[in-house]
């Protein structure tokens, strides 16, 4: 090989070296992107039961909201069901509208959540300022780990809630 085509021999090994890494920059970059685009601020997080429904991937306005569709199409509406079933079979007869109402429940699913995200999306939706009878459950896809905001007069107290998570937390692990 002579000196010419030597140099252009490390010319096109020299491109080839600056396409590879070109090529795994923007790979990295958009994988970057994927994983931030699956994060969620609680601000920007649909509300299933306002006008954010379709975002949570749910027909009508529901108990349930799935934006990245960690479950599918009929585990949401099957959880959908439950959550409307906890308000009915929560009420009581009591004299004023807050004694008879039942608890409004509403499952958020995230790949990546945390305590503090379910505690400020119950801040943020004010499901039920006049009663305080809702509780907001979050379920983290990646971790399988579920979170929970109870409002103070729910019924349901913070031990409650963990001995039942607790006590599925095989079932939850498992997916």
């Amino acid at each position: 090989m002579n000196n010419d085509e030597q140099k252009r021999q490390i010319q096109t090994d020299n491109q080839i070296d600056n396409a590879s890494e070109l090529t795994m920059w923007l790979l990295l970059l958009s994988l970057v992107t994927i994983s931030v685009q699956q994060q969620w601020e609680p601000s920007q997080y649909p509300n299933p039961r306002k006008g954010g429904f379709k975002q949570c991937n749910m027909r009508s306005v529901s108990n349930v909201c799935d934006p990245d569709e960690v479950l599918n199409e009929g585990d949401r509406y099957r959880l959908n069901n439950e959550l409307q079933r906890i308000s009915a079979r929560t009420g009581s007869g009591g004299s004023s509208y807050c004694d008879r109402k039942g608890v409004d429940a509403v499952l958020a699913i995230v790949k990546q959540g945390s305590q503090q995200f379910a505690n400020d999306l119950s801040k943020l939706w004010h499901m039920d300022d006049q009663c305080k009878r809702s509780t907001i459950f979050l379920l983290s896809g990646d971790d399988r780990k579920l979170y929970f905001a109870s409002q103070a007069n729910t019924g349901f107290n913070n031990a409650d809630i963990q001995s039942v998570i607790s006590s599925n937390e095989e079932l939850l692990q498992r997916g």
